[in-house]
């Protein structure tokens, strides 16, 4: 994501052809069908407090700390009230950009579309048979391309279309024996149809809601999801890189909260569109995220050691 947002030109294409849908369907393929409301309700409150609740801080609080360091002068009461009043329309919208004349969230409308996609797919999914599942979420993603040039609050118009690739990653999960066997020709069919498209130009930005070609775009980003899914594979055979991804994977919300705060600091860092600039910015952010989840585990650890002595 980072290296998507700060190389312009062949890489950042290259990048864009499967970037964001990749996530969308890891979380598919992680994602437990609830079978009751009471595991819908836990999902919602699990999202709620892990998930929603640290982006909406971040948001608000960080622009506040910036002015203070950057300015050294602190807001008074009815800059603050008017600050907080200003920042709830692009909370509202939870857009990546600007639409309608509501300002953007930024890489922050990430969070807030996952929230919602995950909450329809796991309803859909608890309250229909299996069959009928698939065709309701095929539905609702076609809703959401409908919807492209109307955009719904909390963006729930891309909520819908996130939920075909939510939906893909559901099924790699409960067909992954047969996928396995033919695990070959797959992958070369997704590479070739992958290639193609690329070359083609044929590709989807979920941010600005560009889906040009409609379900073949985003066949090309499931296929080419599966092949970086399938070279990740690979490199994790590798014992120091696998336990670095696995690390890495548990902190992928402090990563990306750290990628919105250093947008302010891009100014800092060079030239936009250099390899030097990518280069530092994933290092600054590979670094802030090692450093805080550390901190934040030895917290944690440390009040439960707390409280199972007690």
């Amino acid at each position: 994501m980072i290296v998507a947002h700060s190389m312009p030109g062949a890489v950042s294409a290259i990048i864009f052809t499967f970037h964001m849908p990749l996530f969308f369907i890891l979380s598919g393929y992680t994602t437990k069908i609830p079978d009751s409301v009471n595991g819908i309700v836990r999902i919602i409150y699990h999202m709620l407090v892990k998930m929603i609740l640290p982006t909406i801080i971040v948001y608000e609080l960080w622009p506040i700390l910036f002015s203070a360091v950057t300015n050294h002068s602190i807001l008074n009461m009815q800059q603050l009230a008017s600050y907080f009043v200003n920042s709830l329309q692009p909370l509202l919208w939870a857009s990546g950009v600007a639409i309608n004349g509501h300002p953007a969230l930024g890489v922050l409308w990430f969070p807030f579309t996952l929230f919602w996609a995950r909450i329809i797919f796991v309803t859909i999914f608890s309250f229909m048979n299996e069959r009928l599942a698939y065709v309701c979420a095929v539905v609702c993603s076609a809703i959401g391309l409908l919807l492209q040039r109307t955009p719904l609050p909390q963006n729930l118009d891309v909520a819908f279309v996130a939920v075909f690739f939510i939906m893909i990653g559901h099924l790699f999960r409960e067909r992954q024996d047969n996928i396995y066997i033919h695990r070959k020709l797959i992958l070369i069919i997704c590479m070739a149809y992958w290639i193609i498209c690329a070359y083609l130009r044929i590709t989807i930005t979920m941010t600005r809601r560009q889906y040009p070609y409609g379900y073949i775009s985003l066949i090309e980003a499931v296929c080419g999801s599966l092949v970086i899914i399938a070279i990740s594979i690979e490199i994790e055979k590798m014992m120091i890189i696998s336990k670095v991804m696995a690390y890495m994977g548990k902190a992928t919300l402090i990563s990306l909260l750290i990628h919105h705060c250093c947008w302010g600091l891009s100014s800092y860092l060079g030239q936009p569109g250099d390899i030097a600039f990518a280069l530092k910015r994933v290092f600054i952010n590979l670094m802030i995220t090692t450093l805080l989840y550390w901190f934040i585990n030895k917290v944690f650890h440390k009040k439960s050691a707390n409280l199972s002595s007690r």
